[in-house]
């Protein structure tokens, strides 16, 4: 008759060699090494994107893919790792049957925890770190986001859905512009016989315009603004992005400091993340068509 004793005996061997004690102490440490680690490398990024129109060009990249994560963490992944396309935590790779590489190191980014009160009265956010890894770094093999390729017509219907704007098609538009924003009409004024690459292109920017329009600026006040949403747009949705350039970006945050910076880039990331969006309630319902008829 077998004895299965034994495998009772190994399990609490393995169980004692392996277990270490929780060292409160140490966590605390290595936590304040990671957040000491997060705001410097957010403040090095921002003093990059100051001076170099290609890190300003790639964090904008990165928003593309990250619209809907906060300015410092976009700043974080654009530090840490700028080619990442998917992040996964260790709680969301643990349902998979992957892993992380051997060798890899997480990302860094930053999380809000408990809230607390400043001496001028003011409530402040005690900021916690969080560790993620991109889907490069992991052996997961069946959770790749596929390209997917938008119809143009789609695309442009999907831009203009829910706008704060009117639109109007002209012969000639003010001018030699291909698309511009009206404020006193509330209109965006395109012109006709267009591509749809060159559709897209133009009217991102005067709806990013349309968007920023508050009524106590001016469009050049916003022009930077509204050119950098267009560029992200267009790198998201796939569209043509070699006219763009950013050279300019080492004159327009001269006599910026890092807060201020940090702040254009919020309203920056806001309005893609609005006008996404508004064109993923038409983007998402094509998608969810065409899956029932495929069923």
């Amino acid at each position: 008759m077998n004895n299965f004793d034994d495998i009772f005996k190994s399990a609490d061997n393995t169980a004692k060699r392996t277990y270490e004690p929780f060292d409160k102490d140490e966590w605390a440490e290595m936590k304040r090494i990671e957040r000491e680690f997060a705001f410097n490398a957010i403040d090095e990024t921002l003093e990059d994107i100051k001076s170099n129109p290609d890190d300003y060009r790639c964090f904008l990249e990165v928003m593309s893919n990250f619209e809907r994560y906060s300015t410092g963490n976009i700043l974080l992944i654009t530090n840490q790792m700028p080619d990442a396309t998917r992040l996964l935590d260790s709680k969301a790779i643990s349902k998979t049957e992957g892993y992380v590489k051997k060798g890899e190191r997480g990302i860094v980014l930053l999380e809000p925890g408990e809230e607390y009160t400043r001496d001028d009265g003011s409530t402040g956010v005690n900021f916690k770190t969080k560790k993620v890894f991109d889907i490069s770094q992991t052996t997961i093999k069946d959770m790749g986001r596929a390209e997917v390729k938008y119809d143009s017509r789609l695309l442009l219907k999907a831009l203009i859905n829910d706008a704060p704007c009117k639109f109007e098609i002209v012969s000639q538009v003010e001018g030699d512009a291909r698309a511009r924003y009206n404020p006193k009409e509330n209109t965006i004024y395109i012109q006709e016989n267009m591509r749809a690459g060159d559709i897209f292109r133009a009217l991102s920017q005067e709806l990013a315009h349309a968007h920023l329009d508050t009524g106590d600026t001016t469009r050049s006040d916003n022009a930077y603004m509204a050119y950098s949403i267009a560029y992200v747009l267009c790198t998201k949705y796939g569209i043509e992005t070699s006219d763009f350039t950013f050279n300019k970006i080492t004159e327009r945050f001269a006599d910026y400091d890092t807060k201020d910076i940090r702040k254009e880039l919020n309203m920056i990331r806001t309005v893609v993340n609005d006008i996404t969006n508004d064109m993923s309630k038409v983007l998402d319902k094509q998608r969810s068509d065409k899956s029932k008829d495929a069923r």
